[in-house]
């Protein structure tokens, strides 16, 4: 086990670069246009840190916190790149902060987003949801998010869940232990987003947090709390790293699934196959090695295997971080497809869509339909 866990630590470090995670949310004095920000809302069950431009640590707290952090996105960028903040940030290139704030209770939080939600026409009256994977800081998950709202071209409120990540690759296994710690935190967040005056919630999971959003899930499916479900416009799992054995038994509970259920495979990504080499070869969704059952389950499942832009080394943020996909996503393409709406010829089981940035189908995602799209049964 030690070898293996050493094997995948040798792997991040040599691919990654391993230095390149922000870990503090710098303010900058700069007059900033408003329309360079990007207000992100955050619930957290990490403890609070000290350190103002840290807001909260890697520990774990049993009570939720709450907080929003306006980020100012850099006018030069390559699009789906985050650019940590030096001590002094340059807000031309980089990611900062224009202000950092926390609320004393689930109320004046809730009061804080349905002002945002105010600002919008009724139709984008909805909350994109977030939760980040192993190995991410505070900031880091905020900066993300931030840069995704805005390259998605998001209409919605953008709430952020932070669970207590050590934001240290060496720390893996503390990570899967705080992320099932952290289960109670997301449904509570849940909860208190169906209050809000949003119409919808868009839920997306990332990597480990994959997991977190699928045991939410499970556990509010099980207890009764349809209110959740109700609210529920679709639900993103991006490069799960879930095993899949795990997860068809999860999937029997958690039925009827929300709709569209979403899932984003690669069988290129690097890190999931190291996830993989240390569980003793068992296979992680996100590999994209059961898609054919993905769809009899009913899930739209979105194979990147073959975009060519990922923008990451490892290939497990290319939802993220590839113009290809950040094209899809903006352009509602997507959404189209995942909903059926671009439909394959008679007898194609698969859509290929590809961004405006897509220079041929090899740059292009291939989207699987559940076969109760193309008419072949439930």
């Amino acid at each position: 086990m030690i070898a293996r866990l050493a094997c995948l630590f040798f792997v991040c470090l040599v691919v990654s670069g391993c230095a390149n995670n922000p870990t503090a949310l710098r303010l900058t004095t700069e007059a900033v246009a408003a329309e360079q920000i990007e207000t992100i809302f955050a619930t957290t069950t990490r403890q609070p840190d000290p350190d103002p431009a840290l807001m909260f640590s890697g520990e774990r707290s049993d009570r939720l916190s709450y907080a929003s952090v306006d980020v100012t996105i850099p006018e030069i960028r390559e699009q789906g790149k985050v650019v940590k903040p030096s001590a002094v940030p340059d807000i031309t290139r980089q990611f900062a902060a224009t202000s950092r704030r926390g609320y004393e209770s689930h109320d004046a939080f809730i009061a804080a987003v349905n002002a945002q939600l105010a600002r919008k026409p009724k139709e984008d009256r909805r909350i994109f949801l977030f939760t980040h994977g192993y190995n991410v800081t505070f900031a880091e998950g905020i900066y993300r998010h931030a840069q995704m709202t805005r390259d998605f071209g998001s209409a919605g409120v953008p709430v952020h869940y932070s669970w207590p990540s050590a934001g240290k690759l060496a720390l893996y296994i503390y990570d899967r232990d705080s992320m099932t710690f952290a289960r109670g935190g997301l449904i509570e967040t849940l909860d208190l987003l169906t209050k809000t005056d949003a119409r919808e919630i868009a839920i997306v999971g990332h990597s480990m947090g994959t997991q977190l959003v699928v045991e939410a899930l499970l556990h509010a499916r099980l207890t009764g709390k349809d209110h959740i479900f109700r609210k529920l416009e679709v639900v993103v799992l991006a490069s799960p790293d879930i095993d899949v054995d795990v997860f068809r038994e999860q999937i029997k509970d958690l039925k009827p699934l929300p709709q569209p259920f979403v899932i984003f495979v690669d069988s290129h990504d690097r890190a999931l196959s190291a996830s993989r080499q240390i569980r003793g070869g068992h296979a992680r969704v996100g590999e994209g090695r059961n898609i054919e059952e993905l769809r009899e389950l009913g899930i739209v499942v979105l194979d990147l295997s073959n975009v060519e832009d990922s923008g990451d080394r490892l290939r497990h943020s290319t939802f993220a971080t590839s113009p290809t996909v950040i094209s899809m996503v903006e352009s509602g393409r997507l959404k189209r497809a995942t909903l059926g709406d671009e439909r394959p010829a008679q007898g194609v089981d698969d859509v290929i869509v590809g961004g405006t940035n897509a220079v041929s189908e090899a740059a292009a995602a291939v989207i699987y339909l559940p076969r109760r799209i193309l008419g072949g049964g439930d």
